[in-house]
């Protein structure tokens, strides 16, 4: 593969000439599949930073077009490849419209009108960016709530796909059926959550799942494929370096006794010191708590936790005070009721 071209321009003109580039040396067959490149090296060849490259990889992955195995290399040519909407653009907008609105609006207008057909890839996140007018990020806040609903399902290798069926806010994914000892983990596990016995805030992993919901009883049970169907099912929701955590807009989660979402973080966060859950010294994972508690990180260290400090639960340590450690004190506070 020969890669002598220099970018030059803005970010997103540059990522957006690599991405055409690289999709015309796959094209050619100048990238043969059997090549693999590392990210530091093609961001040496463009003569672009690290953060540029990887953006404009992982756009190329969305679409199917490239996959990271041990190195990036084009996807293996028997992979099939789905149908491609036409790509509009670009947008103009009136100043004081919520553009993450109304983006969600206009492409959900086209899913149910069938202009983005069932089965069809949506637009990359720098097209839909590009036609827009607008950050990547507020892409990514206007698609969110149409993959929640269920319009889109995300496919490893495959980008964005426009789910098939129904549009009555139902996931309808291609998962084999649940049938015995299978069918009855998932009916545990929907009832625990029902009964509000997996609380906002817990994090589980697939041994602590695997502990409490099958046991030495189902050692041939597929746990993932139970998990799987919980999560297309809105029920659950799974961050690789965290665990599973509870789908709280899918499951009509609400906080219980009519306290305030902060009330509640903070009284379980409290019995969580009481327990012994956090020893003294022990450093809470700020970034993990929040997602498991579904707040964001600055509402999460702005609030519940400068409460606990309050307490004295927590002091804060390290850079800036971004590190929060427990302090031992639990028997010197009074619980709430």
């Amino acid at each position: 593969m020969t890669l002598e071209t220099r970018m030059t321009g803005g970010s997103s003109a540059v990522m957006q000439g690599i991405c055409d580039h690289l999709r015309k040396q796959i094209s050619s067959g100048s990238w043969p599949p059997e090549e693999r490149l590392s990210q530091r090296l093609l961001a040496e060849r463009y003569a672009t930073t690290p953060l540029v490259m990887r953006r404009a990889l992982y756009s190329l992955r969305d679409e199917g077009v490239i996959e990271n195995c041990g190195g990036w290399r084009p996807t293996a040519a028997d992979i099939p490849s789905m149908p491609r909407p036409t790509v509009h653009g670009p947008f103009h907008w009136d100043r004081d419209r919520n553009k993450d609105r109304e983006i969600e609006r206009i492409l959900r207008r086209r899913i149910e009108t069938g202009e983005y057909a069932p089965g069809m890839q949506l637009p990359t996140r720098a097209e839909l960016a590009h036609e827009f007018a607008a950050p990547i990020s507020t892409v990514l806040r206007a698609v969110t709530p149409l993959r929640k609903a269920g319009l889109l399902i995300v496919v490893a290798g495959g980008g964005t796909i426009v789910r098939d069926g129904d549009f009555n806010g139902t996931p309808q994914l291609s998962l084999p059926p649940l049938l015995g000892s299978k069918a009855e983990i998932a009916n545990d596990i929907r009832q625990y959550i029902v009964q509000g016995g997996w609380r906002r805030g817990g994090l589980l992993t697939l041994d602590g799942l695997w502990e409490q919901f099958v046991g030495a009883c189902g050692a041939s049970c597929d746990l993932d494929l139970v998990l799987s169907h919980l999560k297309a099912e809105q029920l659950i929701e799974h961050w690789p370096t965290t665990g599973w955590r509870l789908d709280v807009v899918g499951s009509r989660w609400r906080p219980p006794g009519g306290h305030t979402l902060h009330d509640y973080i903070v009284r379980e966060l409290r019995g969580r010191f009481h327990t012994g859950t956090y020893p003294a010294g022990e450093v809470l994972p700020v970034r993990d708590l929040a997602w498991a508690f579904s707040v964001p990180q600055s509402v999460f260290c702005r609030r519940p936790l400068q409460t606990l400090i309050d307490d004295g639960l927590l002091e804060r340590t390290g850079f800036q005070g971004r590190t929060y450690r427990a302090t031992g004190k639990a028997d010197t506070v009074t619980r709430n009721s």
